[in-house]
């Protein structure tokens, strides 16, 4: 499936809030003071707690819908342990007959919290949080819901970046690849008190910046641009973009985690949440960044300091400054100020050595099929492709050719190799490891 097919709501804004963090405020009374808040501000996307025994009710789902206001289902349950098949088909049957389209299993599965800490300390952390996973994505796929995959805490104590590419793998390796064409990825990209702009374009932009480790000068994925880092990883394993949609994001009074940076104070949260709020309707943000769902609309315990509306009747300045917004579906993408460059018809290629041409290619057929890559000889040819890996040393593809790739607008990495035999086993090896890019 394109990022055009999975389901969106009826002149959709991309604008979206997370209700309440608990499964107390599903009433009537509660649709209809909730209800035309939401309209009012411009709210497309709604994503609501679902315990497992408990379903939200559905005169409350079936007043969103009615609405063109898209639930996500949240079944988080903790700590993280495996959910019942049984009363989980039941669940999402529930939910599908319902008109949802969107769930999610578990929350920060890279954070120690989460779990049990017996369990936390095993060994193959991502693999056996696959393994709990995968049950849960099948029997969403089943019953015609699209699943997403677990939210994770940026940075985390398993780097988040990481996780989800291991996870990415995984799914691959125990040959559930057909997931992907209904798959999400659900995501928190919180602004904290860093600036909005903080991240923006990604690994190819900071390509300093590394697991655990971002050296001063340089950004990271810990901000409102997380969508770029994760959409990387995701393209990196898959070779396309899959639906991003948001859970939880915003910033909060106080924020102070970058010390770098002043804390936030109610002006900034103003600010930085409209322009947020700008930059989805006016078509300013990837079209694979499917919505906002700012933290937190309201709550009478749990998070109550995070609320946009407060216990004691007050709100948050931007209240007023999201429903002073001009109305209307999203905008599509627009272009840049600078004219972008051409657009590549290929998204990864493998340049060989055209001396010993056939024992290149033989040596690099696994890793060619797996990924399911171009590969080839002509210099030209590759720079159609977004990124390219050339294989083996200078002396078989030379720096002039490297050189014109780059300028090209290709990312060019090479893997040192000296020659087909060592290329065999260093491919093979990135192949068992589900490593496409040697540093992307």
């Amino acid at each position: 499936m394109s990022l055009s097919d999975f389901p969106r709501p009826s002149g959709d804004t991309g604008i979206g809030f997370h209700y309440f963090p608990d499964a107390e405020h599903y009433d009537r009374s509660h649709l209809l003071r909730w209800l035309p808040e939401l309209k009012e501000m411009g709210a497309s996307w709604l994503a609501l707690f679902s315990p497992l025994d408990r379903p939200v009710p559905d005169a409350f789902l079936g007043g969103l819908l009615a609405e063109a206001i898209e639930p996500i289902i949240r079944l988080t349950p903790q700590p993280i342990q495996p959910i019942a098949s049984g009363r989980l088909r039941e669940l999402l049957r529930y939910y599908a007959a319902g008109g949802v389209h969107y769930v999610y299993f578990y929350s920060r599965p890279n954070m120690a919290s989460q779990w049990p800490m017996t369990d936390w300390c095993q060994p193959d952390l991502v693999e056996r949080f696959t393994d709990l996973l995968v049950p849960c994505l099948e029997l969403a796929a089943d019953v015609g819901l699209y699943p997403l995959l677990s939210p994770l805490q940026p940075g985390g104590d398993y780097w988040d970046t990481v996780f989800l590419e291991a996870t990415l793998q995984g799914l691959r390796q125990k040959g559930k690849g057909y997931l992907f064409s209904r798959l999400g990825v659900a995501i928190t990209n919180f602004a904290y008190n860093r600036p909005l702009e903080w991240g923006e374009g990604g690994n190819r932009r900071w390509q300093e910046s590394l697991p655990y480790a971002t050296p001063p000068g340089h950004q990271d994925q810990r901000g409102f641009y997380l969508f770029d880092w994760y959409d990387e990883v995701v393209k990196g394993q898959l070779g396309f973009s899959l639906p991003l949609l948001t859970v939880a994001n915003g910033l909060r009074v106080g924020e102070v985690g970058d010390k770098d940076f002043p804390l936030v104070d109610e002006d900034t949260q103003e600010q930085r949440l409209l322009e947020m709020a700008r930059l989805m309707r006016e078509g300013r943000l990837p079209p694979y960044l499917f919505n906002h769902a700012f933290w937190l609309l309201a709550s009478d315990g749990e998070e109550a300091e995070s609320a946009w509306y407060k216990e004691d009747g007050t709100q948050i300045a931007a209240v007023v400054g999201l429903k002073g917004l001009a109305k209307g579906p999203r905008a599509t993408l627009l272009a840049k100020a600078i004219p972008p460059p051409t657009p590549k018809s290929l998204y990864h290629y493998l340049l060989l050595p055209s001396e010993q041409g056939a024992q290149w290619a033989t040596a690099a057929a696994s890793y060619v099929e797996c990924f399911q890559i171009s590969g080839g000889f002509r210099v030209e040819e590759a720079m159609n492709a977004e990124i390219v890996t050339i294989l083996g040393s200078r002396l078989g593809v030379d720096i002039k050719a490297e050189r014109a790739l780059r300028a090209a607008g290709c990312k060019v990495e090479r893997l040192e190799v000296g020659d087909p035999k060592e290329a065999r086993k260093r491919l093979k090896e990135m192949v068992r490891a589900g490593q496409r890019f040697l540093t992307l």
